[in-house]
């Protein structure tokens, strides 16, 4: 059902999973934009990584979200509306939301249900506890895993420049 990059940290206990199923009719109404796209993978792939729109602009209202940064300089995440950038560091810095985007998924987050996740769950086992929660391979589904864990690995690129490598 979903397909996903996720790292093998170890997850501790606590772990809430929180999902809000976007096209299967679970939106409430009040979300007139709930889910927000700039850019695509094809666009990615091209490759072209220049900055679409503002990521200020463009995420008013939303809560949850991935994507990168003009020139793929590292990746972005957004939680609980505030966007951080990931450098090659690891270590997330809160933006100020006038940097430029040529790749942006994001939601006002609702879930619209929760499970807890056992203690010891590793990552990779996270996928088929989504899908059954889910219960549904219909439609697209954002997911949000709250919790305390043992480990955590980001990924993220040094910024690119012309001619972009594939």
């Amino acid at each position: 059902m979903i397909r996903a990059l996720i790292s093998t940290a170890a997850v501790s206990t606590a772990v809430v999973l929180n999902l809000a199923l976007i096209s299967s009719g679970a939106v409430h109404a009040e979300d007139k934009a709930p889910l927000r796209q700039i850019g695509t993978y094809d666009y990615l792939v091209q490759p072209n990584f220049t900055g679409l729109s503002q990521i200020k602009e463009v995420t008013k209202g939303v809560t949850l979200g991935l994507g990168t940064f003009d020139d793929l300089d590292g990746e972005l995440v957004i939680v609980g509306g505030i966007g951080y950038r990931i450098p090659t560091s690891g270590v997330p810095e809160q933006i100020t939301g006038e940097e430029l985007t040529p790749f942006l998924q994001a939601i006002r987050f609702t879930p619209t249900k929760s499970g807890p996740v056992p203690p010891g769950t590793q990552c990779t086992q996270l996928i088929p506890a989504i899908n059954a929660l889910a219960a549904t391979d219909a439609g697209i589904i954002a997911v949000r895993v709250r919790g305390t864990f043992t480990e955590l690995t980001t990924r993220s690129v040094p910024r690119q420049s012309e001619p972009w490598p594939s």
